[in-house]
């Protein structure tokens, strides 16, 4: 993903913060294949990476305004893993 990509999340991270249920579902559609790919590698279970991806997604919008962090994507994949 090049710098202009990660601005782009980067700024749509900081408008979900603020409730913006569009900014997340962009936010969701880049990064939840990326997500549910690397949750695959690591438990080779198709089901159960799509569950824990999912809980992640939400666990995001209901912390969204506690989170901080300057890398949004990395927050995510951490807490993926």
């Amino acid at each position: 993903m090049d710098q202009g990509q990660n601005d782009t999340i980067e700024k749509l991270a900081a408008l979900v913060k603020g409730s913006n249920e569009v900014a997340f579902n962009s936010l969701f559609n880049q990064l939840w294949e990326p997500m549910f790919g690397y949750a695959k590698s690591i438990l080779m279970d198709e089901a159960l990476s799509q569950d824990i991806v999912q809980n992640v997604w939400v666990d995001y919008w209901n912390r969204r305004k506690q989170i901080e962090t300057t890398n949004i994507k990395a927050y995510l994949f951490k807490a993926t893993r």
